[in-house]
């Protein structure tokens, strides 16, 4: 009952900015930024509940101070016995949960269901979404109540959970879902397979931080999973190699590194060469991110060293393309040019239009002198007399250059993959390395590429001269 003098007010929660600041504020040791930022994640702008996480940092980041977690389980503890039964079950499921998965879980009878999620609504502990699904109203709330459940239960419930989303339709959207109620209950052979198909799919989405974030969980289940109930063809080298391609994609250039050096240290004396040269000369273009230009160099000669020109073949090439760019960097140009003319007929006759254009740039880049005189003006595709040749010509030999550096960096187009000895392809990227050499027409998407944007882009935008792009 609200006495009628009393008016109730809805605190709204704080922004991160003054949280931090109230956190940093606080008496005590100064905390490290990576708990600062932990701390500001779980306190969701509630105040109290931060000054709580500070006064239990002793406990770790990711702790539930048992005060905090009393005063969050009054109101749980208030609910009827079917209620407190509900919310359980919806915090293995995480911090939103829809009705019907929900419903199958906690099995239910409908009108039981609803009578105790009005319970828990009515007590502020869930809220209602407009897609049909319920959240706790605070994650803490919810780390409160998993962390009171039973191991038992909560590894029965886990395996539901999998077992449930298993069986649903949308299956590749689960997959990360799966792999984590899968570790939960205990089964590693099938978290295994759903971190790789969690893998996959973000893959696929274009979303290199979560790709790697599946991969290095399965990388970690790879050991306690029998050899047979693994998935076929899987390999932990090219796992590790893969996971190493989604780190450079991501950013974490030193943790690509780490990943490429794991590859190499698992190869057996047995190795298959292409998969050495492939470890070998992945390791030398993440070198080359972090400037390590000597040791990018002995790891590429090593790649090209196993694997013989005849038969053509596209390891081959790319080993070359690797060995061009780190031979330039050590200043040895005359071996450069005579890889990069040898490979580059290689990867005409094998047809490989990705490794062709990387060639085209690195030789661009080695004769550039060459393309600013006279001769180079007409291989550029304009005469040097013709109007605005000049202007025009510096703009290809720029771009050439402004591309060379994305290209070095093997994080736009140029990734090994499981199941192949060549990169993950860009087409439009190619297409319009090709044309800037070649003379041509750029193509329409050239206008867009860079990350996010490949396949946008209004025809002609490239064209303005002196324009780069946004790397």
């Amino acid at each position: 009952m609200r006495l009628p003098g009393v008016e109730r007010l809805e605190l709204r929660p704080l922004p991160d900015t003054e949280v931090a600041r109230l956190v940093r504020a606080l008496p005590g040791a100064p905390l490290p930024e990576a708990t600062v930022r932990r701390i500001v994640e779980r306190a969701e702008g509630n105040a109290f509940y931060a000054e709580e996480l500070v006064a239990a940092t002793d406990a770790g980041a990711d702790g539930m101070p048992s005060g905090l977690a009393d005063v969050l389980l009054i109101r749980f503890e208030q609910l009827s016995d079917t209620a407190q039964q509900v919310l359980r079950t919806a915090a293995v499921a995480g911090r939103r949960v829809g009705h019907d998965l929900l419903r199958d879980a906690v099995a239910l009878p409908e009108e039981e269901l609803e009578a105790a999620l009005r319970e828990a609504l009515g007590r502020q502990l869930l809220v209602p979404g407009d897609d049909g699904t319920y959240a706790f109203r605070h994650a803490l709330a919810r780390e409160a109540v998993y962390a009171d459940l039973l191991p038992g239960e909560r590894t029965r419930l886990h395996g539901a959970f999998a077992r449930l989303l298993e069986a649903g339709e949308r299956r590749p959207q689960t997959a990360a879902e799966r792999a984590h109620h899968y570790r939960e209950s205990r089964d590693p052979a099938r978290a295994l397979a759903a971190s790789l198909e969690a893998a996959d799919h973000a893959q696929l989405l274009g979303a290199p931080a979560e790709e790697l974030r599946h991969l290095e969980g399965a990388l970690d289940l790879w050991p306690v999973v029998e050899a047979s109930a693994r998935p076929a063809g899987a390999d932990r080298v090219a796992l590790t190699l893969r996971a190493s391609a989604a780190a450079a994609h991501a950013g974490e250039l030193h943790r690509a590194v780490s990943l490429t050096r794991s590859a190499l240290d698992g190869l057996g004396q047995d190795a298959d060469l292409e998969l050495a040269a492939r470890v070998r000369y992945t390791l030398a273009g993440n070198l080359l991110n972090v400037d390590s230009l000597r040791a990018a160099h002995t790891h590429s000669s090593e790649a090209l060293a196993l694997i013989p020109q005849e038969p053509p073949s596209a390891t081959w090439v790319w080993a070359a393309a690797t060995h061009v760019m780190t031979a330039r960097q050590v200043g040895d140009t005359a071996t450069a040019v005579r890889v990069a003319r040898r490979a580059l007929r290689v990867a005409g006759e094998l047809g490989l239009a990705d490794a062709r254009a990387d060639l085209l740039v690195s030789l661009a880049g080695l004769e550039g002198e060459g393309r600013r005189s006279e001769e180079g003006a007409h291989a550029c595709g304009r005469p040097a007399s013709s109007p605005g040749g000049r202007a025009t010509r510096r703009w290809r030999c720029g771009r050439c250059s402004t591309w060379r550096s994305a290209a070095s960096s093997r994080v736009i187009f140029r990734v090994p993959v499981l199941g192949g000895g060549g990169p993950r392809p860009r087409a439009p990227l190619g297409a319009a390395l090709l044309a800037v050499r070649e003379g041509d027409a750029l193509p329409p998407a050239a206008g867009a590429l860079h990350p996010g944007r490949l396949d946008e882009g209004p025809a002609g935008a490239a064209e303005e001269a002196g324009a780069v792009p946004p790397w």
